[in-house]
């Protein structure tokens, strides 16, 4: 179970069929703390499942729900009766989970437990994401949209909420800044470094920068510990740079992104490596076929991104890693550059509406005096 588990959960992470179907497996499922008194020779001693791992309370029930999750994705569009049922699940999974690993919790968060605790949401996002294919209608692409930012601003929470339980233990010399970086080094793996890169692009694509900002300490902190981070950290550069260029001409409004095709094909992705999911690589005679975008605007798309992909020399891995990444500091920059500007933004347009704000008749204005009005009705009398 240690093995299977595990196993699942990456095979939807890198949409990979499953090598084990529990369907045609005699086994039944372990109940919660049997595995760790298991031995080769029968168990150890009794398993108590209020003493099992946390780790094995959060892994069983998404487990289980994996290959019918795996089967819904194979389809171009989730419809919403599939989209419920899941959701339905997703509860009845949340409530069988300590109230300290879920999103809503105000507590602190041991920042070892942040991997366990996003394992939840990385199932949740890549299942929201899959209606951002072009084959869904405009609505149920914004409603994916939305409900991909509200896992990105949970799993935003509960890095805030690691980093107020993140004093070193007594006796041990150590900023709690760095005590905080080892135990989140300690315990991450690419799955986690996938998630946040994912949050963080739905999160700048919908100008949350500060949620943003939070879930880029946990990239930087990872660093180059693990060759899929460098990898993310790129991506994202070159989506902030294009999300920037959106904004210098005046293309960046929430309305806007949500139309720009090219821009939600950045933001999927690893969305375009599968083929049940991918859709800037359909040919057009399937795209007019199966798409609700038209063949033209996806032609488009991809010659633009094919002319930003020839623009990048080719590299070999060592130059990729160390050549042209500029780090995760180039990035908070970016991020912080944006924050800025939508500041400016949205103060400029606060002080124009307040400028032509209507003002009510008479508040400011100066009352007659009783000579100018005693003085108009001899002048009255007088023309009389």
């Amino acid at each position: 179970m240690c093995i299977f588990d595990p196993f699942r959960l990456l095979s939807l992470d890198v949409a990979q069929p499953l090598l084990i179907d529990e369907e045609e497996e005699d086994g039944t499922w372990r109940m919660l703390g049997e595995d760790r008194f298991t031995q080769w020779d029968g168990p150890l001693q009794h398993a108590d499942p209020q003493t099992a791992d946390v780790w094995l309370v959060v892994m069983l029930p998404i487990s289980r729900m994996i290959a019918p999750l795996k089967n819904s994705l194979q389809a171009r569009v989730i419809t919403p009766t599939k989209l419920k049922e899941f959701e339905e699940h997703f509860e009845a999974i949340s409530a069988s989970i300590p109230d300290e690993y879920q999103a809503k919790f105000e507590g602190p968060l041991e920042p070892r437990s942040l991997s366990i605790a996003c394992t939840f949401l990385t199932v949740q996002f890549l299942l929201y994401r899959h209606n951002l294919s072009t084959a869904c209608r405009h609505a149920d692409r914004v409603g994916s949209l939305n409900r991909c930012v509200y896992v990105a601003l949970d799993t935003a929470r509960l890095i805030s909420r690691t980093m107020r339980s993140s004093s070193p233990p007594t006796g041990r010399s150590q900023s709690p800044q760095d005590y905080w970086q080892d135990q989140i080094v300690a315990t991450t793996h690419n799955m986690l470094c996938m998630h946040l890169w994912r949050c963080l692009l739905i999160l700048c694509f919908r100008a949350y920068f500060e949620e943003a900002l939070t879930c880029l300490r946990v990239s930087a902190a990872i660093g180059d510990i693990r060759p899929a981070n460098v990898a993310c950290g790129r991506h994202l550069a070159f989506f902030l740079e294009q999300l920037a260029e959106r904004n210098r001409h005046g293309k960046g409004s929430p309305q806007q992104l949500e139309s720009d095709e090219e821009m939600l094909a950045y933001l999927s992705g690893d969305l375009q490596a599968s083929p049940s999911s991918a859709w800037v690589w359909l040919d057009s005679k399937h795209s007019m076929e199966n798409n609700a975008v038209s063949a033209d605007r996806l032609n488009d798309v991809e010659m633009s991104i094919a002319a930003h992909t020839n623009s990048v020399p080719e590299m070999n891995h060592v130059e990729a890693q160390n050549g042209v990444w500029s780090g995760w500091d180039s990035v908070e920059r970016m991020i912080v550059r944006l924050r800025d500007e939508q500041r400016r933004s949205q103060n400029l347009a606060a002080s124009q509406q307040r400028a032509q704000v209507p003002q009510e008749p008479g508040l400011n204005a100066r009352p007659a005096s009783a000579s100018s009005m005693a003085s108009s009705r001899i002048s009255i009398a007088n023309i009389i």
